[in-house]
């Protein structure tokens, strides 16, 4: 039976993940990493060097997933543009401005529960958040029109997608165990996309994306939301409206079922890698699951 994600897609994935931890497994010799005399006192060799090969791949593999989200979301054929690191500039109105300060410093205060509001409320009153007198129409054209009461703004979105029918769509793919002040930038600069392209939902779309629940099962069943509990990104987001948890994000971009192909193409990556990952961080014995 044919899968959401097409074979060449498949194989690039693969390939991708494989090449970035066989990268960092080599270049792990080329350095190494001292422990204190308390460390080596504890804890054995060869916990210790799975630590240090946990953080030398957990970042990078973050990145992975940008580039595994852009070639799913190009495959899928539902999107007319896709791009990650996308350039996002124009003028925002002193106006906008001071409806996202004001947004943010409740945030803060208070957290999401603070408002009556839902994000894509507050979205759509920073999108409104203009008068008629704030553009100079003295220019030749309307694409040279620019706010007068405002000032330029541009910002980096971790990934942009343009439907056929126009709607786009801006993800931020952070961690899924954000820090307060994570979550707040983070629902800062989503309010400065609707300020710039001065439209919300549906016409203008943004969201904070979890690529995964650090609190599902391995074998994840069902809706990756249900089981998500961190505390502070339940405080200071709107889970419900502004946020997008595993399957949610993954099914979005190329169909249903994506996120479980994907788990699995992570599963066969790390069948043929286990033997070089377990050589180099010490562990002998380990039978393959």
């Amino acid at each position: 039976m044919a899968g959401v994600i097409p074979p060449d897609i498949r194989d690039r994935i693969c390939q991708t993940i494989r090449e970035l931890i066989i990268e960092k497994i080599e270049s792990r010799h080329s350095r190494r990493r001292t422990y204190s005399v308390f460390h080596q006192a504890l804890f054995p060799n060869p916990l210790l060097k799975a630590w240090e090969f946990e953080r030398t791949v957990s970042t990078a593999l973050g990145n992975s997933f940008q580039t595994v989200a852009k070639l799913l979301a190009q495959s899928s054929g539902l999107y007319q543009h896709v791009s990650l690191q996308s350039k996002i500039a124009g003028w925002v109105s002193n106006a906008a401005r001071a409806t996202i300060d004001a947004v943010i410093n409740k945030l803060r205060r208070k957290g999401m529960t603070g408002f009556r509001e839902r994000f894509t409320d507050l979205a759509q009153k920073v999108a409104a958040a203009y008068h008629g007198n704030e553009y100079d129409h003295t220019k030749s054209s309307q694409k040279e029109n620019r706010v007068v009461n405002g000032t330029k703004v541009e910002i980096i979105i971790d990934l942009y997608l343009r439907r056929k029918n126009g709607e786009e769509l801006f993800f931020e793919m952070k961690s899924p165990l954000p820090n307060k002040d994570q979550c707040v930038a983070t629902t800062e600069k989503l309010l400065l996309v609707h300020a710039i392209r001065k439209a919300s939902h549906p016409q203008v779309q943004t969201y904070y994306a979890m690529p995964f629940n650090p609190f599902e099962r391995a074998e994840p069943s069902g809706s990756s939301r249900a089981s998500y509990k961190h505390s502070i990104a339940q405080k200071y987001l709107d889970l419900e409206r502004q946020v997008l948890i595993g399957n949610e994000f993954w099914d979005l971009l190329a169909g249903p079922g994506t996120y479980r192909e994907l788990i699995d193409l992570y599963k066969q990556v790390g069948q043929r890698i286990r033997s070089k990952v377990l050589k180099v961080i010490g562990f002998r014995g380990l039978k393959k699951q």
